[in-house]
């Protein structure tokens, strides 16, 4: 069960590799409305290696696909909804979160994580249990993230830690040797849902967090935005913290140098924008859209 390239990926892992479990069924969510999806490429993987492949729309649609297949184990990366595993207690459901569990569990962990400003991120391999990721842990691989990596990049980082895991971990699952250590008692944390408005940019806070709110939702997600004294939307895709301190109200241009603009942050401290579109049109120099301004750029959330 999965979606997007993180899925994908797992399961070109599993059709291809011959110590591995292919699949007996593949469900994907119906995902068409997001560019992130990878149908058409999961159709041809499926097609490929004669693995039967269902798209479900809701949880009624997954329910019965499930009844039908009446699976051993589910391998689940890339599933947005909560399956109900209570109904299948023949079934054993495995999956993949972008997080050292039990830290950060639930919805966006890996953009979470950046808005902290972790500098280790993780992903866990876990039995599903009855809660929200609150299963028996297989397997956790972490890895290092640097100050100015970007969503993207942890995306790649965290999809390579997972087929690493699937390699090592799968053939034990098939085998019946697979050893599960319950998550610890304490550490917990959660992760609440976030949407496109939830972007907005707050000048008022330090640079170094306004950066780290950049680079959690550049591409391929939204993206971080502010709003011109117009109205319009500017989408900041790229940034750097200022070395110098200013004095200025948050939000305001302080300086442009070639073709970055440097905006005042909190704390006296500022924040270079190196790269950014103008309401959804193509990216252009950020001095070219906002360096004639000496006003505030929107507003603190």
């Amino acid at each position: 069960m999965g979606s997007k390239a993180g899925g994908l990926a797992l399961c070109s892992l599993l059709c291809e590799r011959p110590e591995l479990p292919t699949p007996s069924l593949v469900l994907c969510p119906d995902d068409r409305d997001d560019e992130r999806s990878c149908w058409g490429a999961f159709e041809s993987m499926c097609a490929q290696h004669h693995v039967p492949l269902q798209r479900v729309g809701n949880a009624e649609q997954t329910e019965i696909a499930l009844s039908a297949a009446a699976p051993d184990a589910v391998i689940v990366h890339g599933w947005y909804r909560l399956i109900p595993i209570d109904r299948f207690a023949e079934t054993r459901f495995f999956g993949f979160h972008y997080s050292p569990l039990p830290a950060y569990r639930g919805n966006a962990p890996l953009v979470w994580q950046i808005l902290r400003g972790e500098a280790r991120l993780g992903v866990s391999f876990f039995r599903f249990g009855n809660g929200l990721d609150d299963g028996d842990l297989v397997e956790q691989r972490m890895f290092d993230f640097g100050p100015d990596e970007t969503i993207a990049d942890a995306l790649r980082h965290a999809e390579a830690a997972c087929l690493d895991i699937a390699r090592t971990s799968l053939p034990a699952l098939l085998g019946g040797t697979l050893r599960l250590t319950p998550q610890p008692d304490t550490g917990a944390s959660y992760c609440g849902l976030r949407v496109p408005a939830d972007g907005r940019i707050d000048w008022s806070a330090p640079a170094r967090r306004v950066h780290d709110f950049v680079r959690a939702q550049t591409r391929p997600y939204p993206g971080a935005f502010t709003q011109l004294p117009d109205g319009r939307r500017l989408t900041v895709w790229r940034s750097a913290i200022d070395a110098k301190r200013h004095y200025a109200p948050p939000g305001a241009v302080v300086a442009v140098e070639g073709s970055t603009v440097v905006v005042a942050c909190g704390l006296d401290s500022a924040l270079r924008v190196l790269a950014c579109s103008l309401d959804g049109q193509p990216d252009a120099a950020p001095a070219s859209l906002i360096g004639s301004l000496r006003a505030r750029l929107g507003s603190p959330c």
